[in-house]
């Protein structure tokens, strides 16, 4: 199943600079699982901070639905 995702901020950085990009995912698969396809471990990479589902923010087990558009959103840094 297709999902879209948007990269905000420093998270473009993680794939190759890009905003956007639109993923085929296996069925039942869980936010975690699709961005680890993308290759980022966001327990670990340390610009991930959260992913928000269909505007809302969300677990990283969520499981993914046809159509979800993932945003993927960095840590804060300001001051």
């Amino acid at each position: 199943m297709e999902i879209a995702f948007k990269f905000i901020g420093m998270t473009k950085s993680l794939v190759d600079g890009k905003a956007e990009l639109t993923l085929d995912v296996p069925e039942n698969c869980t936010v975690e699982e699709s961005l680890g396809i993308l290759g980022i471990d966001c327990r670990t990479t340390k610009q991930f901070h959260f992913a928000a589902v269909n505007d809302k923010k969300s677990e990283l087990e969520r499981i993914l639905q046809p159509g979800d558009s993932v945003k993927v959103f960095p840590r804060s840094f300001g001051g």
